[in-house]
């Protein structure tokens, strides 16, 4: 069966949109399977986000063992893996190393020092219950408040060998409750590798969209390497390569994270349907190299292989991306197939780049409607003058 619909009919207003997605720098210094020592920076760099109010999640791994339910703490000293997902809400840096505990057998481990994050769960609290055909339950789960009632937060040690692949989130709604707002994208592999190329010489990559009648407001681009100088480029009507079109955006930053990144245009952007607009993206790291990535998983075969369930099938059209590497322009549809060349069972996907477009009602079609609306409102007014005539 085609389970296939249009782009148009696909992308709905949400009622927000992310302007930000940074995947922080990890806090751990591990050699490998064994954690070493905290990176303090990325800490501070975490704290940052949090002061600035945005959005922080992070992944641990939760066991009986790492546990401790009288303080609630969460110590895991033995496995970097994770098996869950938190929200980060703050930290205390002298929080109490005793309060954390991880057993085995009569042998209590503890941290080395103070200091923890704050983390809110999702296993329900006494302060935010629910109700049930009129019945309130409440989990009695987390920290106590004053009134010692469970909270749902708990502590995590900055010690503990599992937090990790913290990012940090911020949304906005300035395109939100815009009527008709779409976004032009082709990523739509979900993502559990990525993959990434890096080289002295300049690299790029590009998208390229069929627009529909309307204004283009924003754009958005993925990231791989921290504190990144990025050049992003609008061309529209692009013929013999993605630059080739008439440039009508620019954008020079530095953006301190890895990860998506809404950039919204100075002025909007019109276009009609059917025209092509392309977007490209330079990206040169701190090290004065260039690098570009996108999302990846194993195919089925090599899933099954490795004992994974989840698998992915990478579809890239030709004419949606390319890639510019060696001083030319490649369609990435045939670059991809020549990447899984060398990493069989690689399943690629096409580039994070996404248009944000505001569509419009056509002028012809506002005409007609117009038309209608005058037509009925006359009718209705002599259909008032004949009954009152009548009368």
């Amino acid at each position: 069966d085609d389970w296939s619909i249009d782009t148009s009919d696909r992308n709905y207003t949400e009622g927000y949109t992310m302007l930000d997605g940074c995947y922080m720098k990890d806090t751990r210094i591990l050699d490998g399977d064994k954690l070493v020592g905290v990176n303090w920076d990325a800490v501070d760099d975490v704290k940052s986000e949090l002061y600035l109010g945005h959005g922080m999640i992070t992944s641990v791994c939760f066991s009986n063992e790492a546990f401790n339910y009288s303080n609630w703490t969460l110590y895991e000293c033995r496995s970097t893996s994770t098996n869950h997902m938190v929200q980060l809400v703050g930290w205390d840096d002298d929080y109490p190393a005793e309060n954390f505990t991880w057993i085995e057998g009569d042998i209590v481990h503890t941290p080395e020092d103070n200091g923890a994050w704050l983390c809110k769960n999702s296993w329900g609290s006494q302060t935010y219950g629910y109700d049930i055909n009129g019945e309130q339950y409440y989990v009695n789960w987390g920290v106590k408040d004053e009134n010692d009632k469970a909270t749902g937060f708990f502590w995590v040690s900055y010690y503990d060998w599992s937090v990790s692949n913290m990012e940090s989130l911020t949304f906005t709604d300035r395109l939100a409750n815009e009527d008709g707002l779409i976004y032009l994208c082709y990523d739509y592999l979900p993502e559990s590798l990525i993959f990434t190329n890096k080289d002295d010489d300049p690299l790029r990559t590009s998208n390229v969209f069929y627009t529909y009648y309307g204004d283009i407001d924003a754009v958005s681009i993925r990231t791989f390497g921290y504190d990144s100088d990025v050049t992003v480029k609008m061309y529209l009507d692009p013929k013999d390569s993605p630059d080739s079109g008439r440039l009508v955006y620019e954008g020079n930053l530095t953006i301190p994270y890895a990860g998506i990144h809404v950039l919204y245009l100075d002025e909007h952007v019109p276009v009609k349907d059917g025209h092509r607009v392309s977007v490209v993206v330079e990206e040169g790291t701190s090290d004065g190299k260039y690098v570009y990535g996108a999302s990846a998983m194993w195919g089925e075969e090599k899933a099954k292989s490795i004992g994974n369930t989840d698998y992915g099938v990478g579809i890239i059209n030709e004419g949606e991306s390319y890639v510019f590497s060696d001083g030319e322009w490649k369609d990435w549809s045939a670059e991809a197939c020549r990447v899984k060349e060398k990493y069989p069972g690689l399943e690629l996907d096409n580039f994070s780049i996404k248009v944000f477009e505001v569509t419009k009602m056509h002028e012809e079609t506002n005409h007609f409607y117009n038309g209608v609306l005058i037509a009925i409102i006359v009718l209705a007014m002599i259909s008032m003058l004949f009954l009152h005539r009548r009368a």
